[in-house]
């Protein structure tokens, strides 16, 4: 599993009061998306993964976010009523787009296929092109500017709603030029980071390898008087993604632990571990349990051991596993992974000889 460090637009143009501006050109930069939109993630219900995974039939695959939670930027009347949503937090999901070097984008052997779920999109409207945005020439005493990439799109998702939440996009590349075949090469950005090496055991590590998952956004909320904030990720069941050599983890429908990699020096900053439940169950509290304890001798994970959960149990509890801080301490505090970012990595094991530990991104923003 790889994180792309790539620009991605999520278009939802479903509205004529969405239409895109017109503006004269030389007064907005030319950044992507290539129009004058609205950009912020606040203002908007979808999202895609930071984490892709790829395989041989479908590519480069996301997973697709609905979260009402997302859109916060509401606004309020003076008797402090919400008003009615931005018209971004009420759209369809209708465009995906990649920014992309101009290298590719000018190859003429270049060539995309896009999946849904695993479905292939051939209607003439669905299937990825390649787009060179206008050139915009300079007035005046302004210095010419151009456009130095190209966009790959893919219209008429129309996606709406929770239904579409966890769908699988993705996209398969063919091209003369190898750096155009891999994301990390396509890209305009800076390349894809190097696979975390966590947990150190042998075991399958593959994204989607198993029917049980984590949601890629961590929730915040406030934690309890005296404390820090609350911290929770989703636990969801999903049909296990086909592999090689994939056949004996896409079978396992039992899930005994999972594990997080935080780091063990900063476990007093942790005020407590909990699980709630979305069918209104009572939560359930868990103790502190880290893996190797000891100086020298310590893989920075903090094990949730004992859920014992199948894809059954899961589907009717809806569970999710949270983090209080402490006063004054933030999760970001405590991830030993050194990306920098606020992010969360999991695998979730299955019973017995733990032969099955897709590893799991989640993120979060400003806390």
């Amino acid at each position: 599993m790889r994180r792309a460090v790539v620009a991605i637009a999520l278009l939802a143009f479903a509205s004529a009061a969405l239409a895109e501006k017109v503006t004269d050109p030389w007064e907005t930069p030319i950044l992507f998306p290539y129009g004058t939109c609205e950009r912020l993630t606040r203002q908007s219900v979808w999202s895609v993964s930071y984490a892709v995974t790829q395989n041989p039939r479908e590519g480069i695959c996301w997973e697709v976010t609905y979260n009402t939670a997302q859109c916060t930027d509401n606004k309020f009347d003076s008797k402090g009523k919400p008003l009615p949503l931005a018209p971004c937090c009420t759209e369809a999901f209708d465009k995906f787009e990649l920014d992309v070097k101009l290298s590719c984008a000018a190859d003429q052997t270049f060539k995309a296929e896009a999946y849904l779920d695993g479905k292939m999109l051939t209607s003439p409207d669905s299937e990825p092109e390649m787009k060179i945005p206008p050139i915009f020439r300079s007035v005046a005493s302004q210095p010419d500017r151009t456009v130095e990439g190209g966009v790959l799109s893919v219209d008429k998702l129309g996606l709406s709603g929770a239904s579409a939440n966890g769908k699988r996009l993705c996209i398969k590349i063919t091209s003369a030029i190898p750096q155009c075949r891999t994301l990390e090469g396509l890209s305009r950005g800076n390349g894809c980071w190097q696979p975390v090496e966590w947990p150190p055991c042998e075991c399958d590590k593959r994204h989607g390898i198993t029917p049980f998952k984590m949601a890629n956004t961590v929730r915040v909320m406030a934690g309890r008087k005296n404390t820090g904030l609350t911290y929770c990720v989703d636990i969801i069941s999903k049909e296990p993604i086909q592999m090689r050599n994939s056949t004996y983890c896409n079978g396992q429908d039992y899930l005994e632990k999972a594990e997080f990699w935080f780091d063990y020096a900063k476990r007093s900053y942790i005020d407590r571990i909990f699980i709630t439940y979305g069918n209104g169950s009572p939560n359930k509290r868990v103790e502190q349990s880290w893996d190797a304890m000891g100086p020298g001798n310590n893989d920075d994970s903090l094990r949730i051991p004992n859920l014992d959960w199948t894809v059954a149990a899961v589907d009717e509890a809806r569970p999710s596993i949270c983090f209080t801080m402490k006063a004054g301490r933030t999760l970001k505090q405590i991830t030993a992974s050194d990306d920098g970012k606020q992010t969360v990595w999991a695998t979730l094991m299955n019973g017995g000889s733990h032969d099955c530990c897709p590893v799991y991104y989640a993120s979060y923003r400003g806390l």
